[in-house]
C-alpha cells in the first residue's frame, strides 16, 4: 500500500485530509512540522509527501528541497492556502515538485493527483534500470572520446552504411582504441 505523508501545522487540516481519503488505498501518515516530517522520512519509505507552504520553522518549499536531496524518489507536492508566486518558483526550482495545489482542494482532485503521482513514480522506477544502463554507456562513450578524440564520430554514406577508415593503419588504430576502451 503506498505511503503518503501529509505535512501541515494545522491538525484540523490533517484530519480533514485523512477523512477525505479514507476510501482510497493509501497508508496516510501526518506531521505537524517539517522536523516531524523529516523524522518520519528517516524511519519510513514514503512514496509521496504533500506539504503546506506556510509553517513555523521550515517552509514547505524548504522542506521539499531537503526531501529532493535526501529522498529523490519521493514524489513532492505542495498544498497551500497562500499561493504566492515566489513560493511556487522556489518549490519548483529547489524541491522539484510534481504539483502545486491550492486549498481548498476537493477530495476528488487530491485523490486523482495522488494516483497520477504514483503512476509517475512507477514509470520512473520501471525506467530506472534502462536509464542507468543508458547513462553508463553514455559515460563510457564520453570517456572513450576524451581519450581518443573523434573515435565516437562515424561517417555514413548516402544509404546509411558506415564508412570505415581507408588504410590498414587507420583501421588498426581504430581497433586499438576500441580495445583500450573496454
Amino acid at each position: 500500500m503506498p505511503k503518503i505523508l501529509f505535512v501541515d501545522d494545522e491538525p484540523a487540516v490533517l484530519e480533514g485530509i485523512r477523512n477525505a481519503l479514507r476510501q482510497e488505498p493509501f497508508h496516510i501518515l501526518s506531521a505537524q512540522s517539517a522536523d516531524q516530517a523529516l523524522a518520519i522520512l528517516e524511519q519510513e519509505v514514503i512514496d509521496i509527501i504533500v506539504s503546506d507552504e506556510r509553517m513555523p520553522g521550515i517552509c514547505g518549499a524548504g522542506l521539499l528541497a531537503r526531501v529532493c536531496q535526501a529522498y529523490p524518489d519521493t514524489v513532492r507536492i505542495i498544498l497551500t492556502g497562500q499561493a504566492d508566486m515566489s513560493a511556487a518558483i522556489q518549490a519548483i526550482n529547489e524541491g522539484e515538485i510534481y504539483r502545486f495545489l491550492t486549498k481548498p482542494v476537493t477530495a476528488t482532485v487530491l485523490a486523482q493527483t495522488l494516483h497520477e503521482a504514483l503512476a509517475l513514480k512507477k514509470m520512473t522506477e520501471d525506467a530506472s534500470p534502462t536509464l542507468g544502463s543508458a547513462r553508463g554507456r553514455q559515460a563510457m562513450l564520453k570517456d572513450l572520446e576524451a581519450r581518443h578524440p573523434g573515435i565516437t564520430h562515424f561517417e555514413c554514406d548516402a544509404e546509411g552504411r558506415l564508412i570505415f577508415p581507408d588504410t590498414k593503419e587507420d583501421m588498426a588504430s581504430l581497433v586499438r582504441a576500441l580495445e583500450a576502451g573496454r
